[in-house]
């Protein structure tokens, strides 16, 4: 069932389970209380800092589980996520955004399901920040070059739309906040809703290979192994199931 669902034959079937996913990652991403960062357990690699990666290191962990935690940081401190957050910084940014993903939509409607699959990607992994994005350096292997990996697109729009609020805004617009943005608006593109997200993302310089390998969940899981998989992310089976119960009847 799930290989069927996941197949490259069921495209559609992917690109609808993923925009629940995503709905249900940004409404926990409002209300939950996020985690630090710091797992003996996970093999993490850092980058230097640069243009692109303005912030630093957090890790915005919607997915991931808060009970019995006794280092909570709570991001209605100095580390807010909140909506429009960049008003006075960067007013256009998600004007940008929009008009990029609707200009390149008009002339591929794979944009969508691309973008889609990226954020799913990134958030899955230690939280909506970025890492997805981190090239390989010298003798560190980068997220984006895991197996799950390999074949995802949508990094060239991603650069396009980043290039184009750096004209306006440098050194302002984290990536984080654009990949999650993007997918949004590929969303609405393509005839899906419209969903609010908070802003105010920190770029990662870190980079989590070998988690990205083992954890993102597979097209070849059993049913047991994905729950599970889920699980670990904050997801109960009732919405991991009415996921894929209700995505073949909205298609």
């Amino acid at each position: 069932m799930l290989t069927s669902i996941f197949g490259i034959g069921n495209m559609r079937k992917l690109s609808l389970l993923v925009l629940i996913l995503c709905i249900l990652i940004s409404v926990k991403n409002q209300n939950a209380e996020i985690k630090k960062s710091s797992s003996s357990s996970k093999t993490a690699v850092k980058w230097p800092y640069s243009s692109w990666d303005s912030f630093p290191s957090v890790y915005l962990s919607p997915l991931t589980s808060m009970e019995d935690d006794d280092e909570e940081v709570s991001w209605h401190s100095n580390r807010s996520l909140e909506y429009d957050f960049y008003r006075d910084s960067c007013p256009q940014a998600e004007r940008i955004i929009r008009r990029v993903v609707h200009e390149l939509y008009r002339v591929n409607s794979s944009v969508a399901p691309a973008l889609l699959r990226l954020v799913f990607h990134d958030c899955f992994i230690e939280g909506c920040d970025a890492s997805i994005l981190l090239d390989a350096a010298t003798g560190i292997d980068s997220e984006k070059d895991s197996p799950p990996n390999k074949n995802l697109k949508g990094f060239d729009i991603i650069d396009k739309i980043k290039s184009k609020i750096e004209m306006v805004c440098p050194g302002v617009v984290s990536c984080a906040d654009i990949v999650a943005l993007a997918a949004r608006d590929g969303v609405v593109q393509a005839g899906g809703p419209f969903y609010p997200l908070y802003t105010g993302r920190r770029n990662a310089i870190h980079s989590f290979r070998d988690v990205a390998t083992s954890e993102l969940p597979s097209p070849n899981a059993d049913l047991s192994e994905t729950l599970a998989s889920f699980a670990s992310r904050g997801f109960d089976e009732e919405k991991l199931i009415y996921a894929f119960l209700f995505s073949p009847a909205i298609i």
